[in-house]
């Protein structure tokens, strides 16, 4: 006499429980993986410093200098109806061998809109005695004059100072700047 057949699901019942279990655990761990990879590669922990201090971060000692809004007097093109220009200065001490490089932005505090100072690349003359990015090759205090061209309604600003050997965390420097014309 033949023994009865069992069917599918009893016959693969193993194999559809360890699938059950070891495929949402794979894709939980690859995201958690990927996740952390992305965070921890991006500015995404803000230590606040005061504008009216110095303070240290990446292998630097950084000081707010001066902030300013206003239409720019060394731009090399006129900015576009309804566009204004906030330039900050920031003096960079290493503390190392050499200074690190870094990205500078600036934060809108209301909304979280972020501008870069691409929107102004080569328009702008920076002053004689500063440079307009953060240099890896330092090794003497410099200063960083960045231009940033945001709308005239743009409310409070933070400039915001990243470091890759200290990410995630990043330096918020609220800015307390008046219009200059």
């Amino acid at each position: 006499m033949n023994a009865p057949r069992r069917g599918w699901w009893r016959r693969n019942g193993l194999g559809l429980a360890a699938l059950v279990v070891l495929l949402p655990t794979t894709v939980a761990v690859t995201s958690w993986n990927g996740w952390t990879a992305l965070f921890a590669e991006r500015p995404t922990i803000a230590v606040d410093e005061s504008p009216s201090e110095t303070f240290t971060y990446g292998a630097a000692e950084w000081r707010l200098v001066d902030a300013a809004r206003g239409r720019p007097q060394q731009s090399r093109t006129p900015l576009p109806e309804g566009m204004q220009l906030v330039v900050a200065q920031v003096e960079v001490t290493p503390t190392g061998a050499q200074s690190p490089g870094c990205t500078i932005e600036l934060v809108e505090r209301a909304t979280g809109r972020i501008f870069t100072d691409d929107a102004f690349a080569g328009y702008w003359d920076a002053s004689a005695d500063t440079t307009t990015t953060c240099s890896s090759e330092q090794t003497e205090p410099y200063v960083v004059e960045v231009p940033f061209m945001v709308p005239e309604d743009t409310g409070d600003v933070s400039l915001t100072i990243a470091v890759v050997s200290e990410l995630p965390a990043f330096a918020r420097v609220p800015l307390e700047i008046e219009a200059k014309q």
